[in-house]
């Protein structure tokens, strides 16, 4: 920061000669720094009202065009002109039109190297490192699917292991709806958690918590309100179709009332932790990653293709609204984890959907319907097709597509739910390294 003294000295110069064209602000940095920094102007009662320049002459080699300088006026008709840099005299330039009371100077310089790096040695590191030191997002997502498949190996080894050593006994597990809830756990959050939790700590220098899964303030309010979302936005979708005449609705018989009930205890542990497992791995690490660089559409496309393809192995896929509204569905939640910045809400609203769907009306889960086996109400599909999703479930219909989009609109929206400022800080910005966080010294 500028000393009292310097800005006074300064101060004294603008009132005495009534213009800044040539007034020279030295910049000191380091050899190879990330650099930001800002300096405020006051100019006083004889504020300057000609055209001027301010020079900043840089006392380091390096700079290029890629080096940004902005300047913010003030006063009432202050006008910023122009601002520029010219690397071949290392200086910048603004030029200012009409009175100006106070001029704030920011230099962010996105990379700077040692002046005996040569220019093709520069761009390389480019390449693989960003601004502020750390590997590119897209790097630390081509190491962390790297991780998670070498994990993966791992745990599938470890069940065949299992089923060669026990198979009397883990064989069945594997074949109930319990083997729901290994696969999830050993094939998707497992590998997820740890890969991702190895990416952040050893690319990122991020704790844990950054992950989104911690029970951090708040967690449980997010939870619940993802489920209250994902049921509204299940009925939402089931009551089109039944106003349409494309489904009708009956009471499970009421001697199977303690069957029911197992049912909709057992689905929801279940529902829950193979959803936990697909967050973990499609919310997770690879969507915050990307998020931090602010490209986070990049991994929303690319993990609800993912997400979308995966499905189409299911029972009953329909090629074309299976696909179209499971990567619908990747959009809804990932628009629900940037609304929240942890996987509790995405969490939320997964599980209930999908709770919803088979335990209560008794519908397919995406074409799955073994998970469900005495559901609070039996579904008659009346048709069309398109509409209803026919045997694949209502998630293969035109009234799911209609659903998913005014939900994801909702949550966009919405006040239900906001971020932490903690949250906010460790997934929506990169975090320097920090010998990068070194700023800019006025002197």
């Amino acid at each position: 920061m500028p000393s009292l003294a310097y800005v006074s000295a300064l101060t004294d110069a603008c009132r005495n000669h009534g213009q800044l064209h040539g007034a020279a602000l030295p910049l000191g940095c380091a050899e190879s720094l990330w650099l930001s920094g800002s300096l405020l102007l006051i100019f006083g009662e004889a504020a300057p009202r000609a055209r001027q320049g301010i020079a900043l002459p840089y006392k380091k080699e390096g700079l290029t065009e890629r080096h940004s300088l902005s300047a913010q006026p003030s006063g009432t008709a202050a006008h910023v002109e122009s601002c520029y840099i010219n690397p071949e005299h290392q200086y910048a330039m603004i030029d200012v039109r009409e009175s100006v009371t106070s001029l704030t100077l920011r230099l962010e310089c996105l990379r700077k190297f040692d002046s005996g790096f040569s220019h093709h040695q520069m761009e390389l590191k480019d390449i693989f490192l960003n601004q502020t030191g750390r590997l590119r997002s897209g790097w630390r997502l081509a190491v962390f699917c790297v991780l998670y498949l070498v994990i993966l190996g791992l745990s599938i080894q470890l069940i065949k292991a299992l089923l060669l050593l026990a198979p009397d006994s883990f064989g069945p597990v594997l074949e109930s709806n319990w083997g729901f809830v290994v696969q999830a756990v050993l094939l998707l959050i497992v590998p997820a958690v740890l890969a991702g939790w190895a990416c952040s700590k050893f690319l990122e220098d991020l704790p844990a918590r950054s992950l989104g899964l911690a029970l951090q303030t708040g967690w449980f309010r997010d939870f619940l309100s993802g489920s209250l979302v994902g049921v509204a936005s299940l009925l939402f979708a089931a009551a089109i179709v039944t106003f349409s005449g494309g489904f009708h609705f009956a009471l499970n018989a009421p001697l199977l009332f303690e069957s029911v009930g197992k049912t909709l205890l057992v689905s929801c542990l279940v529902f829950i932790i193979a959803a936990a497992g697909e967050e973990a791995l499609f919310r997770g690490y690879p969507l915050q990653t990307m998020a931090r660089s602010h490209q986070a559409w990049v991994a929303i496309i690319i993990t609800s293709i993912i997400f979308s393809y995966g499905h189409l192995n299911n029972p009953n896929a329909v090629a074309g609204f299976t696909f179209i509204n499971t990567a619908l569905a990747g959009l809804w939640l990932a628009i629900a984890y940037l609304r929240t910045r942890n996987l509790w809400f995405p969490l939320g609203i997964h599980w209930a959907w999908n709770w919803t769907m088979g335990a209560v009306l008794g519908l397919p889960v995406s074409g799955i319907e073994r998970l469900t086996p005495h559901p609070l109400l039996r579904a008659t599909d009346l048709g069309p097709a398109w509409l209803t999703g026919g045997h694949y479930g209502i998630e293969g219909g035109a009234a799911c597509t209609i659903a998913l989009l005014l939900s994801t609109f909702f949550i966009w929206r919405t006040r239900l739910v906001s971020p932490t400022e903690e949250m906010m800080r460790l997934t929506d910005q990169e975090n320097p390294k920090p010998e990068q966080q070194q700023s800019l010294t006025i002197l």
